[in-house]
């Protein structure tokens, strides 16, 4: 019997190792055994190291940028002492199993009282519907985050929370927990914001409105006597290179025109300048406006009663109920041949009430003539204000504006106004009465 002592090197973790074997044959060993033991002693190294691992693996320390696990302690330190509130659901029955504090402090509840509730009781009912499909597309991952939630407090208050919610399994059921994130201020900053920006555009759409209006004055009351004017003189002139003797009718009947042009330009400087609002207040600045009207020609008899004394009024509210009685008060000498305009200013509970009537042609209401803003205007300033404007007409039966406008905390009260402002006038209780 013959004996071969063979090693081979095998690697090894990046070294090289070498085995060694005791072989026994009765004849000579050739090349082709010492292969096919280095293929054996080889496979059998392997597999050695194969069975090694796990030993080698638990006694390897662990990596060192790998960071520990947190202890059961130290994630309910976590869970307890978040901001935002959570809540474990059960899936199928939505009953509340696990609650942390900060959600117990949000709604109002103890979490005892919160583990015997559901979803729906914390909610709204009006808007619980929609809170329901938010949470089922949540739950079949379509929805990540259910935005602007109502939540439904203990005494009844409503707030807003951004929901985030995962499927997660609890205590051996199908949960779903939620995150709850109050955005109840973002919510609001954000309305006023959209607010603000639909108060620009109205304003904007208003001043837009009023650049209309005083192209309608141009054209309908200067324009048209310069116009007549124009004719006049011209007539004149040719008639008067026929005839030097002819009479001077139509020159004088074109000089009166032009003094009538030159008067209702200076009647739309006025209307545009309202100085004397600033200077003296809403009530002798309409008092001024009833003034300036009755001089002009061919007017109705103007009334002014009421509360004409009324306390100082900021001034985007008193320079918007001027304009309004300014453009009542145009439409009703321009528009409705009537006798008499009355117009009535007084205190209506906590709103200002501006009232403008006529007993002339009047016209329905719901057919106004187009391209006329005026009416128009005066519903969009009293809406821009917080107020409310009624229009009431038929034909053969005049018209009655009503403006109500919401006055200022401290001037909503019976005669209140501020200390330096005095007192206020007494008010005219009533209907205007036909004429």
């Amino acid at each position: 019997m013959l004996t071969r002592y063979l090693s081979v090197p095998v690697l090894d973790s990046g070294r090289v190792v070498l085995v060694a074997g005791v072989a026994n044959k009765t004849t000579e060993y050739d090349e082709a055994d010492a292969q096919r033991l280095t293929l054996l002693m080889r496979g059998w190294w392997a597999l050695l190291g194969r069975l090694r691992l796990p030993a080698e693996s638990a006694k390897r320390p662990a990596p060192i940028d790998q960071p520990p696990r947190p202890s059961p302690e130290e994630l309910e330190a976590i869970y307890h002492g978040m901001v935002d509130g959570v809540l474990i659901a059960d899936a199928q029955t939505q009953r509340f199993l696990r609650a942390n504090p900060a959600i117990c402090r949000a709604l109002g509840y103890t979490e005892s009282e919160l583990l015997s509730m559901r979803v729906h009781d914390i909610h709204p009912p009006e808007a619980l519907p929609e809170v329901l499909d938010r949470f089922r597309r949540q739950w079949e991952g379509v929805l990540p985050v259910s935005d602007d939630t109502p939540v439904l407090r203990k005494d009844g208050s409503v707030y807003y929370a951004d929901i985030t919610t995962n499927r997660i399994v609890y205590r051996g059921r199908d949960c779903q927990i939620g995150f709850f994130r109050d955005v109840t201020e973002r919510r609001r900053d954000r309305q006023q914001l959209e607010r603000d920006r639909q108060r620009l555009l109205d304003l904007l759409d208003l001043h837009d409105r009023d650049r209309r209006l005083i192209g309608f004055e141009i054209h309908d009351g200067l324009a048209q006597w310069l116009a007549a004017a124009e004719m006049h003189l011209g007539t004149f002139r040719e008639a008067f290179a026929r005839d030097k003797t002819l009479r001077w009718d139509l020159f004088d009947a074109g000089l009166q025109l032009l003094r009538q042009g030159h008067q209702e330009s200076r009647r739309l400087i006025d209307g545009l300048r309202i100085e004397v609002l600033e200077e003296v207040g809403l009530g002798p600045a309409i008092r001024d406006l009833v003034e300036q009207r009755k001089k002009l020609a061919a007017v109705p008899q103007i009334d002014l009663v009421g509360e004409t004394n009324l306390p100082w009024l900021p001034q985007p509210l008193a320079n918007c109920a001027f304009r309004i009685v300014q453009e009542g008060l145009a439409n009703a000498c321009r528009h409705s041949k009537s006798p008499n305009v009355r117009i009535v200013l007084g205190r209506h509970g906590n709103y200002l009430r501006l009232e403008v009537q006529d007993w002339g042609v009047g016209f329905h209401v719901n057919s106004r003539h187009e391209g006329r803003f005026g009416l128009e205007s005066i519903v969009e300033r009293a809406r821009l204000f917080g107020g409310q404007a009624s229009i009431e007409s038929s034909p053969g039966h005049g018209t009655r504006i009503t403006v109500d406008l919401p006055l200022p905390d401290e001037l909503s009260k019976p005669n209140g106004r501020r200390a330096e402002d005095g007192e206020a006038g007494d008010s005219v209780s009533g209907s205007p009465r036909e004429p």
